[in-house]
């Protein structure tokens, strides 16, 4: 019995449509500058809870992170965003209320879009 293995035909690099590689871009921007902008603020934050700042900064690194995996076509970074935003909605529910917390998705429902968009150069397909 012979087996065969399926053949890998290697169409050259990927391509991605160039509105997803601006918005990660923009992620990897804003997303550590934010983080920053929570540390450096962080006396106008009296009010909120104590752990508030802190799961900020984290959150902001990990979108960070997920932005970086999505240009390097990890998959795990698309998950990563999610996890994060699935928390932040909880919290701004909890904290300003479900128009603030649906608000909150927005960057994420564009960032879901863009991985759809493209044809041929539709990112989601690609994602390792």
């Amino acid at each position: 019995m012979n087996e065969t293995t399926p053949q890998v035909i290697d169409l050259g690099p990927k391509r991605r449509h160039g509105c997803l590689t601006a918005w990660l871009i923009l992620l990897i921007i804003i997303n550590p500058l934010s983080g920053l902008v929570y540390l450096v603020t962080i006396d106008s934050f009296s009010d909120s809870p104590s752990w508030f700042i802190p799961a900020m900064i984290v959150f902001s690194l990990i979108n960070f992170a997920g932005a970086l995996a999505l240009l390097k076509w990890k998959k795990w970074g698309f998950w990563a965003i999610l996890a994060v935003n699935l928390v932040l909605f909880f919290i701004n529910y909890t904290l300003v209320g479900f128009g603030g917390a649906v608000s909150g998705l927005l960057g994420f429902s564009i960032l879901f879009f863009l991985l759809n968009l493209g044809g041929e150069d539709q990112a989601w397909t690609k994602l390792e």
